[in-house]
């Protein structure tokens, strides 16, 4: 797996930007440890400068500069390292005593490095460098004291901190490079496994699944849901294909039909106008292997619609096409005797138009009481700029609206009552229809509502 690659997957970044974070983080406490832990030893170094300087002047001021110079001399003789450093001047800037040449120091806090050599009155040379923090302090009679005490392990202290700090900062960035090649790689190799599954099934390999590894992470629970997916699909494949091996079986015996007569008439056709007879016999021919026709009688298993019966008629290549539901309501008792009032009815058209109508018996216009069948009608005719009803369904599936579409479960349920209809071996009779009629004539014999089926009509300018 190349390396550019790892470095621009998304665990290598979150990895180097969780580092970025915890690295700042570590800055930040590293810095208030640091400087927490310097303040705390500067106030300890002031405390035991101020200390010994008061020590010497409250013991020798009486006596003067030479008490002063002589305690300061007792104190480097005693002394058996250099932790102390003194410096007293005359007031002409003369070294009187001390363990620290002549130095142009100013009154208050200052840190000096500490040079090698002195005055000789020290037992031991201070080492060079060394970090001394002190306070000058100006006499009465014009001389000039600095007291110091050695600063080393605070500086000692202030490089190891600023060295653990690099340390922890260098190996946080090396873990995190670390962490996120082997985050990055993971990632990558789920990924390329998905992707790979992905290409198999675009090749037509629907039985492939996504590798799940049950460790129950994002790209299990993502391999999951898109494996249901898949199986959803494979099962609508099949179902898909099951459907289209019967309509391939119910085509199997009109086109073998179609070509064993076409044979005939290539084996026996002498003229011109025989071999048109043919071809207008096979075009027919096809037109029927075409059309599909059903009239079907259906009852609800409810007691709302107990004895109710459902009559649908569709089919291709009939006179008209237009889908409308007629709902017949019932006889009425007859009340004049000359009066055989007919069914009223309520009729909706869904398209081409959009139509509703009352079917009512009122008075005939002569008044004798025999009655006469009206249709109070009302409806809309689609303008231009209306969209039809392909345009409707790819429009609403475009923009996702699933207001005209049938649910999974509402087509299941449909097939499921279709579908012993279809099943051979149940009885359910095929004939044959010419194109431009109300289908088969034996559907009047069979199958017909009280009344008779009701032929809708266009309109002039509708099909």
């Amino acid at each position: 797996m190349r390396l550019s690659r790892v470095c621009r997957s998304t665990g290598f970044r979150t990895a180097l930007l969780y580092a970025a974070l915890f690295g700042t983080s570590v800055l930040v406490l590293c810095g208030v440890v640091y400087w927490q832990t310097a303040r705390y030893m500067e106030r300890q170094l002031h405390a035991v400068v101020d200390a010994d300087i008061w020590s010497l002047t409250a013991s020798t001021e009486p006596r003067g500069l030479a008490a002063l110079r002589d305690a300061i001399r007792a104190r480097l003789a005693a002394a058996r390292t250099h932790t102390a450093w003194y410096l007293l001047l005359d007031p002409g800037g003369t070294v009187v005593a001390g363990n620290l040449p002549a130095l142009a120091l100013p009154p208050g806090w200052a840190a000096i490095r500490a040079p090698r050599g002195g005055d000789g009155t020290a037992t031991r040379a201070p080492r060079k460098g060394h970090l001394v923090l002190g306070r000058g302090l100006p006499l009465a009679d014009g001389a000039f004291l600095f007291v110091g005490h050695d600063a080393h392990q605070l500086e000692e202290m202030r490089e190891l901190l600023v060295g653990a700090l690099g340390w922890g900062v260098g190996v946080t960035f090396v873990l995190a490079v670390v962490g996120g090649a082997v985050m990055g790689t993971g990632t990558l190799r789920r990924v390329d496994a998905i992707n790979r599954v992905a290409g198999e099934i675009v090749r037509g390999d629907l039985s492939r699944r996504m590798p799940v590894r049950g460790t129950d992470n994002e790209f299990d629970i993502l391999a999951q849901h898109l494996n249901h997916m898949l199986e959803r699909m494979q099962a609508l494949m099949e179902g898909m294909r099951q459907v289209t091996n019967d309509i391939a079986h119910d085509l199997r015996t009109p086109l073998g039909r179609l070509r064993q007569r076409l044979e005939g008439v290539r084996r026996e056709a002498t003229t011109v106008a025989e071999y048109q007879w043919a071809v207008d016999q096979a075009l027919d021919e096809t037109d029927q292997i075409l059309e599909t026709f059903a009239a079907l009688l259906l009852y609800v298993n409810s007691w709302r619609w107990q004895g109710v019966p459902f009559y649908i008629r569709a089919g291709k290549s009939l006179p008209v096409t237009c889908t409308e539901i007629v709902v017949r309501l019932r006889r009425p008792p007859t009340v004049f005797p000359t009066c055989s009032p007919a069914q009223n009815y309520f009729r909706f058209r869904i398209s081409p138009e959009v139509t509703g109508a009352f079917g009512l018996t009122v008075m005939d216009p002569e008044e004798k009481m025999i009655g006469q069948q009206v249709e109070l009608l009302a409806h809309h005719h689609p303008g231009a700029e209306e969209v039809d009803a392909y345009e409707r369904v790819l429009g609403d599936a475009m923009a996702g609206d699933p207001t005209l579409f049938a649910r999974e479960d509402y087509v299941e349920e449909a097939w499921r009552i279709v579908d012993p209809v279809l099943k051979a071996g149940t009885g359910t009779p095929v004939y044959e229809y010419e194109p431009g009629t109300w289908g088969p004539g034996e559907v009047d014999q069979r199958v017909v509502p009280a009344g008779g089926w009701q032929n809708p009509t266009l309109s002039s300018g509708m099909k």
